[in-house]
């Protein structure tokens, strides 16, 4: 009996700590998530704020790079907003875009342009893993945003695109130059172009692919390198 009752007083004690710890853990871990976002042409609003919780974030955005780091810790789902006057004519936000987030990582990239006329919003946000484990050093990650399905061949590998979808792939060995060439097809094994895409072991080349207002080229290119600092 008096063993059961000492069992009892730890648990009692030591209850308050592991309730801490816990909850220390998922603090950290909701703090853990971090975003950068990409933008492909100018958007039509000057300011876009991200909502985190209840609050509200400016995003500063670079001509043709990544923006900084931001947390995203209280909320599941990616949304962006404009100021706006309720119809007390009081400052407010306006929803303008929203995406859900990539379950299993913690880093994300945000890419985001103008959707199409009859969309329900004003932006459309493609959401991608973003972590060294999804999109590692020494690869391309092609994301297809024309309208039809694409074969990707690099080097000898050869990867199905479908519309909308996104893909990593090696860039396998490099030349002495870096260049790593890259062929686009249709499914039926049209030619559409071709390229030669630079590509080192210590960065990841982001290349987004959309339909080309030239006639003369079918698809139009947005190359998006990032270094990724060597591991010690």
């Amino acid at each position: 009996m008096k063993n059961l009752n000492r069992l009892i007083l730890l648990i009692a004690l030591c209850l308050p700590l592991f309730t801490q710890v816990f909850a220390a853990q998922l603090e950290a871990g909701a703090s853990g998530l971090k975003f950068t976002c990409l933008i492909w042409d100018r958007l039509p609003m000057q300011e876009l704020y991200y909502k985190d919780g209840q609050s509200y974030q400016l995003i500063t955005f670079r001509k043709g790079k990544r923006s900084q780091d931001y947390p995203l810790k209280k909320s599941e789902v990616f949304e962006l907003y404009v100021p706006d006057v309720n119809a007390a004519s009081e400052p407010s936000y306006k929803l303008v875009g929203a995406t859900p987030l990539v379950a299993g990582t913690q880093e994300m990239l945000f890419i985001i342009m103008s959707a199409e006329a009859e969309s329900e919003m004003p932006l459309s946000i493609i959401s991608l893993d973003d972590s060294l484990a999804g999109f590692p050093p020494g690869s391309f990650q092609f994301s297809n945003f024309t309208d039809s399905a694409l074969l990707v061949k690099v080097r000898n590998e050869l990867t199905e695109l479908e519309s909308g979808q996104t893909a990593t792939v090696s860039a396998q060995s490099l030349d002495d130059d870096g260049m790593v060439p890259v062929t686009f097809t249709s499914l039926a094994g049209e030619l559409l172009q071709f390229n030669r895409f630079y590509a080192h072991t210590r960065s990841r080349e982001l290349v987004l692919i959309r339909k080309s207002k030239n006639t003369r080229k079918p698809l139009e290119f947005k190359f998006i390198p990032q270094s990724v600092p060597a591991q010690r």
